[in-house]
């Protein structure tokens, strides 16, 4: 069995786009948040929530970051390795403006600054050579002018304002994008993908990456066994260059998971493709697609989160949808039924979205957290250690 179906990670954040694991027994990322802050308050744009491997992460207005949860691997980067059950304020710094989260973390500052902490045995970290061990604080990655981040597992993905692209840490399938599938080779440091500089967004997702670039096409590497890079090839052989996925220039928002995939086109259409053994690609169905499989007739979604099995999405009246697997009420539907389309959680009024592999976080339009689904290892950053089947304010958040 893959090691990556045996380690969880995932949260990426690609432009406005975020994108986010399970218990370490179980495959899947810590899928991912998809947002889009265009038509969003400034306020609330910069506010920001993130699911992480069994652990939440949230910044606040005043650019603080908080984190909670599971923190076997230094990943809340508080210092140790304890787990918290409520929001912790990491550091004293108020400049944070964007996460990315698994078994390690990296994350921008306003100023451009890119720092990481957790989990380094392959260099994902991108702290240099022989700095593997963990890491509980976070710490600076060389460079500047970092804009997005994405995580999977044990590799790292980032873009720079001036639209590079760079990556690190594990090539296990040619994640990383460097144009060899040798599973040995580690870079320690951020390296460049290609000389474009015209990507726009990034999606990652446990052993692969969905890119965006500026003209609207979308871009694929990495693991593809059950067609989650959409190149309409079902194989276990890696790709390890960036490949563009079909021809159309409409696409605008991207998000990776276990084995789902997702994207939004320009018209509002949602699309899927990728595992569907669950009913998680929200097609009415259990068959794979090796392509992009529009979502019902719909046109009016904004935003997508990947997780492990299956997916949430935000509509532009503010409503938010959920589909696939849900043992652990990680839809937010008040049961544990497996859910093949979108299905409407009740409420209204949500602004952002993080998926996990078993638990959901949400930012609402009011700027209040949420959080539903499996409390295992204290994810849901509640002071009662229980799961919870609908969505549960984070009180100590507001």
């Amino acid at each position: 069995m893959k090691r990556w179906f045996l380690r969880c990670t995932v949260l990426a954040l690609a432009a406005g786009i975020l994108v986010v694991p399970a218990d370490r027994a179980l495959a899947g990322p810590a899928p991912q948040t998809a947002v889009r802050t265009d038509a969003m308050t400034p306020s609330i744009a910069r506010l920001q929530i993130a699911a992480g491997w069994l652990s939440g992460y949230a910044i606040k207005l005043n650019g603080s970051l908080w984190s909670w949860g599971n923190n076997v691997f230094g990943q809340l980067g508080l210092g140790d390795t304890r787990h918290r059950r409520l929001p912790t304020r990491v550091g004293r710094s108020t400049g944070w403006a964007t996460i990315a989260a698994g078994e390690h973390c990296l994350a921008v500052k306003r100023d451009g600054s890119l720092w990481s902490w957790g989990s380094n045995d392959t260099g994902q970290l991108g702290l240099g050579s022989g700095n593997n061990g963990l890491r509980t604080r976070p710490r600076r990655v060389a460079g500047a002018d970092w804009k997005a981040v994405g995580v999977g597992v044990e590799f790292s993905v980032a873009l720079k304002r001036d639209g590079s692209l760079w990556t690190w840490g594990n090539n296990n399938l040619g994640a990383l994008g460097q144009g060899t599938s040798t599973e040995e080779l580690r870079y320690w440091r951020p390296t460049r993908v290609g000389k474009s500089s015209d990507w726009k967004a990034i999606a990652v997702g446990y052993d692969r990456v969905l890119a965006l670039k500026r003209d609207g096409s979308l871009w694929a590497w990495g693991g593809n066994d059950l067609g989650q890079l959409g190149l309409g090839t079902t194989d276990d052989l890696a790709h390890p260059t960036p490949t563009r996925v079909g021809s159309d220039l409409d696409w605008t928002a991207i998000s990776a998971g276990g084995v789902p995939s997702f994207a939004i086109k320009r018209d509002g259409s949602l699309w899927a493709w990728g595992g569907n053994g669950e009913g998680q690609l929200g097609l009415g169905d259990t068959a794979d697609r090796s392509v992009p499989t529009r979502v019902g007739t719909g046109s009016s979604w904004k935003a997508v989160a990947a997780a492990q099995a299956g997916g949430l999405a935000l509509k532009r009246d503010g409503s938010l949808w959920a589909w696939g697997e849900n043992g652990s009420g990680q839809l937010g539907l008040g049961d544990k039924v497996i859910r093949k389309s979108p299905t409407r959680v009740r409420s209204s009024g949500w602004a952002k979205i993080a998926a996990g592999s078993d638990f959901s976080l949400a930012l609402k339009a009011n700027g209040s957290f949420w959080a539903w689904g499996s409390d295992r290892k204290d994810q849901l950053g509640l002071r009662v250690l229980r799961n919870r089947l609908v969505p549960t304010k984070i009180a100590s958040l507001q």
